[in-house]
């Protein structure tokens, strides 16, 4: 943390110097790296994907990501996306390879595991500001994805 404060301030020389502190610093601490997403990135489309189709997707998640604390559902996406609820599940599957339900779940299960690690925010809190309407649904959906509780998943760090 401090080698990236340091670079705030840093000549553009020194932030070239800071930078190859933190690879390799990260590369010391290689072992000692846990998985935070647990959804994989998406794949480039391929060159003759209509380019339509690809800023519909984008524009998708990106209003996801914005929108993550609060309710999202498949008919406000929809609209978003312009298109039917029935057309936009079809679509959202083919492009991010899982259903919006799912995606949304994990993308929230993500954004915990990073404040569960970057904060001493209580878990109940974290729960709430990720769009988990309960604890304990948020409790099952994270044992699901990481094989542990959100405040296991915080004393391993």
């Amino acid at each position: 943390l401090d080698a990236l404060v340091r670079m705030r301030t840093a000549s553009a020389i020194a932030r070239v110097a800071g930078w190859i502190e933190i690879l390799g610093l990260l590369e010391a601490h290689e072992r000692d790296f846990h998985t935070l997403a647990s959804s994989p990135l998406r794949e480039p489309p391929p060159p003759a994907a209509d380019r339509s189709e690809t800023r519909r997707i984008d524009q998708t998640l990106d209003w996801i990501q914005r929108h993550l604390a609060r309710e999202l559902t498949v008919a406000e996406a929809a609209r978003i996306a312009h298109v039917t609820p029935a057309a936009f599940s079809r679509f959202f599957r083919r492009e991010v390879g899982k259903t919006f339900t799912r995606y949304v779940t994990d993308v929230r299960c993500s954004e915990a595991c990073l404040k569960l690690r970057l904060t001493d925010r209580p878990v109940a809190a974290v729960a709430s500001e990720c769009g988990f309407a309960t604890l304990s649904h948020f409790n099952r959906q994270f044992r699901l994805r990481h094989g542990m509780t959100p405040r296991e998943f915080r004393a391993s760090g």
